[in-house]
């Protein structure tokens, strides 16, 4: 069925008159006669009853009536929708993110670009990295933001953002005064560790295991903000990505270590979207705020604590 088929039918209902409809529409009456009759042949039904005067609406042109007045609306509002969505109006941006993105870069990112676009919406699901990895992959999300997530056949990079993982420690440990610590060094002591959802988790694994060591676990948590919490309270040590902990960091509520190991010094955040299917411009959108995110911190990163307080730019 045509859509202006029903606006054709509208207009002669409204106003009684072929003739007249078709003046309202600029249309020729026998252009609109036609298309009443293609819409009274489809349904196998008269929906006017021809008069001198003009026409009337029978009862199976009012039932047809009251469903195309509906249906008019509804195209309305979706053209109303689909000219928001152009404009960045309204949308939804669905995003998988590791937790330790979150508070600081993900929220970042939003603040900024509520300011232009405020009527953008978020679905967050704050996922491990492997299944925030798997979301995106099964298209189950816009966006993806993952920790060191590796290659997937399903699965595009946009962007990424260098990030040590360091072990962090409370701010009286003696190894808070260090500038790096080794493997062997870490396996001293105890530690909280990210279960294994989390990249961390294995490669904490892995380095232990090419030095012969086991990692003494007092813990294993699903979240970052209590592992971290682990370490304020003084319990022990754990190993997370430097961006993670950046605030805590620079509160003094702990302290972050540099770990002398090629693993956890060349680890990243990814920002990805799912390789089958283009982003939705509100996702296009804001994929191009988080690149801009991503520069500004790595720009103003903090490396680890090293003596004497010293800093630097994030390489």
């Amino acid at each position: 069925m045509q859509f202006s088929a029903l606006k054709y039918f509208i207009e002669t209902a409204r106003l009684g008159s072929i003739r007249r409809a078709a003046e309202v529409l600029y249309v020729a009456p026998s252009a609109v006669s036609r298309q009443i009759a293609l819409l009274e042949a489809k349904f196998g039904a008269p929906l006017f009853e021809r008069h001198a005067g003009g026409v009337r609406l029978t009862p199976a042109g009012e039932v047809f009536a009251s469903q195309a007045r509906s249906t008019l609306r509804d195209f309305e509002r979706l053209q109303s929708q689909i000219d928001d969505l152009q404009q960045l109006r309204r949308g939804l941006v669905r995003i998988a993110c590791v937790e330790a993105i979150v508070p600081g870069l993900l929220y970042d990112t939003i603040r900024e670009f509520r300011k232009s676009y405020p009527g953008i919406e978020y679905d967050l699901r704050v996922l491990g990295s492997l299944k925030a990895l798997m979301a995106v992959a099964h298209e189950e999300c816009d966006i993806g933001l993952t920790f060191e997530p590796g290659v997937h056949a399903d699965v595009t990079e946009d962007g990424a953002l260098p990030d040590p993982v360091v072990a962090v420690v409370p701010p009286g440990h003696p190894l808070g005064r260090r500038r790096s610590l080794t493997i062997c060094e870490l396996a001293q002591h105890r530690l909280a560790l990210l279960d294994d959802a989390h990249v961390t988790h294995a490669l904490v694994n892995r380095a232990f295991a090419a030095e012969g060591l086991k990692p003494h676990i007092d813990v294993r948590l699903s979240h970052v903000g209590v592992t971290t919490a682990y370490v304020r309270e003084g319990l022990g040590l754990t190993v997370l990505p430097s961006l993670a902990v950046r605030a805590d960091a620079r509160a003094g509520r702990v302290r972050t270590v540099a770990i002398d190991d090629p693993l956890f010094r060349a680890t990243r955040f990814v920002l990805c979207h799912p390789k089958a299917r283009e982003p939705t411009l509100p996702a296009r959108a804001f994929m191009a705020a988080l690149r801009l995110q991503f520069a500004q911190h790595a720009a103003g990163a903090v490396r680890p604590r090293v003596a004497r307080g010293r800093r630097a730019a994030l390489r």
